[in-house]
């Protein structure tokens, strides 16, 4: 019995199976092939070791920031399940899934995020907020509040 492996049209190995010859679709490979640890450049048709994926992205962006889809060679972005390539702009609050395949893999959800979720998230709750006024003064509350809205300017 030998094994073989079935890639989709990125090069990402799909599943490996046993059989006694050469199954439709099927490539041969090693017999210690993990699907997870190869992919298939589709311009050679050369088995390779898939590589760590460097780091490509942050975990959020602004609303209307551009964000890069390039990879590296022999990968391919797909932007909530879109094949991109170069540059995108969200101007809207969401949640974007990211899936990187062929010589790298990752998947990432990046939030896309308004200054008004920055701003909620950095806001000191209402009861810190009432406690600085009563022990500081209206004074010391709007510096507070005057830096939370200088970090995160309306856009």
């Amino acid at each position: 019995m030998s094994k073989f492996a079935y890639f989709n049209e990125y090069g990402d190995c799909l599943h490996v199976i046993e059989a006694a010859e050469l199954p439709p679709g099927g490539v041969a490979v090693p017999d210690d092939t993990i699907p997870s640890n190869i992919w298939l450049n589709p311009e050679t048709g050369e088995i390779l070791p898939r590589e760590d994926c460097p780091p490509l992205f942050a975990d959020s962006y602004d609303v209307g920031d551009e964000i890069d889809f390039s990879v590296p060679a022999g990968a391919v972005a797909l932007v909530n399940g879109e094949k991109v390539k170069g540059v995108r702009v969200f101007d809207t609050p969401q949640k974007v899934a990211v899936h990187i395949v062929g010589r790298y893999h990752l998947i990432k959800v990046i939030k896309i995020v308004s200054y008004v979720e920055q701003r909620a998230q950095a806001y000191p709750s209402i009861a810190d907020q009432l406690d600085k006024l009563y022990h500081e003064g209206i004074d010391a509350w709007r510096a507070e509040i005057a830096a939370v809205k200088a970090q995160f300017p309306k856009v």
